[in-house]
This record gives C-alpha cells, structure tokens and sequence, in this order.
C-alpha cells in the first residue's frame, strides 16, 4: 500500500524534472503491482509521459484505460447512492467529486494529444513534399546535356570552342623584347624560371650602372656566371 504511492509520487517528480525515461521506469514499476494495473494514477501519467516522449499510440493506450478505470469507479459510486439520488456518507460524496474531477483532466489530456498527433501528421505531410521537391530539383539539376563534340566525334567534360586557338605558353623573352614560346618539353621548372628572373634583374642593373674601365672584368665575370647559371637551368 505505502510503495504504489511512493513510486507515483517518484513518477511526478520527475515528470516535472522533465527527466521523462526515469518517470516512465517509475511507472513501469508501479504497474508490476497489480495495485498499479488498477490505479488510474499510474495509467494516466505514463500515458502523459509517453505523449511526452512523442509515443502517441502508447499514449493513447494508457488514456483509454485510465478512463475506463475512473468510469469504472463512477458507475460504482452512482450505484451506492440511496433512493433520494445522494451519497450514503461524506467518503462516498468525496470520491465522486474526485472520480469526476480525475475524468475531466483525462479528457483534457486526451485533447491535447489528438492536437499533438494532428499536428505531427501534418508536420509529416509537409517533410514528405518537401523532399519530394528537393529530389525533383535534384533530378533536373542531374539531367546530363549535351556537349559540344570534338573533331573526333567523341563529347568531353569540357569542349572546346570552335576555331579557338591552342594557348601558348611563354617561357622567355629574347633580346630584342619578343616573346619566346617552348614546347611541353622544354617548360621551365620554377627554379629555373626563378635563375632567368634574376638574371634579368642582375642583367638590368648592369645596364644601368654601366661598365667602366676598372670595373669591366668584374662586369663580365657576372655576366659569364648569370649565362651558365642559364644553361644549367
């Protein structure tokens, strides 16, 4: 008698707690007494618990029987009233105000979750079209076109343009300021571009500082090393 109670009190607890598994394990414990199978209590907060936990179908389960239990009980009562349509005593009087008052917030319960499932089935509807959309635009954005064919007669990733030239590459400049162009076997490394960028600027500085009588044969010294760091390139 005193552990059916205690458990309740438990599952309220942490109802309010929002810690929804334990109170639904304090339920389940008070049902294993059959105490518990026969109280209206237990069946009507695991079943707001589970609605809660979004197990609607449980839920409901659990609402229904709660409610028949209280009915159960109110039929009882009205059927101890004597010949002038009262209670026998002041107990009785109480139990129905109770007995009706417990049906009342189970109905209203019972509202609240045919409002909940409701709106998830409607929520459900709406996700359903939305991904439908979202792989129909998937499908159209994969929808392969066509690409334009080479002289070959084979489409590629990329075609490319009719009549367009192939690009050249320029690797160098030759005294006279023109561009030089190389081959894909003769493309410079990025160290050797890096030497024939330097050589350009050393070669640039000597012209502007120009060569004089004492300082020809360092010039030329400079310029034989800058041509072989070239040729090593």
């Amino acid at each position: 008698e005193i552990k059916l109670p205690v458990l309740l009190n438990l599952a309220l607890a942490a109802y309010k707690m929002r810690t929804y598994t334990k109170s639904h394990k304090f339920c389940d414990f008070a049902m294993e007494m059959e105490s518990g199978r026969q109280s209206v209590k237990a069946h009507y907060r695991r079943g707001c618990v589970r609605m809660m936990m979004g197990e609607y179908e449980d839920a409901e389960e659990d609402l229904d029987r709660a409610l028949e239990l209280v009915e159960g009980k109110i039929l009882l009562l009205e059927d101890g009233k004597d010949d002038d349509g009262g209670c026998n005593d002041a107990k009785d009087l109480k139990d129905a105000k109770e007995a009706q008052s417990e049906r009342a917030v189970i109905l209203r319960e019972k509202q609240k979750l045919n409002r909940l499932v409701h709106q998830a089935e409607r929520n459900r509807r709406r996700q359903k079209k939305a991904m439908e959309k979202l792989f129909q635009s998937a499908e159209e954005n994969n929808t392969p076109t066509p690409h334009a064919e080479s002289d070959e007669g084979a489409s590629s990733l990329y075609p490319e343009r009719k009549g367009a030239k192939p690009q050249q590459i320029i690797t160098s400049r030759d005294d006279d300021g023109d561009d030089e162009t190389l081959g894909e076997d003769r493309r410079l490394s990025c160290f050797g571009w890096y030497m024939q960028m330097m050589g350009r600027c050393a070669q640039k500085i000597l012209d502007i500082i120009g060569e004089d009588d004492e300082g020809g044969d360092y010039v030329a010294d400079i310029r034989r090393r800058l041509e072989e760091d070239k040729k090593d390139a």
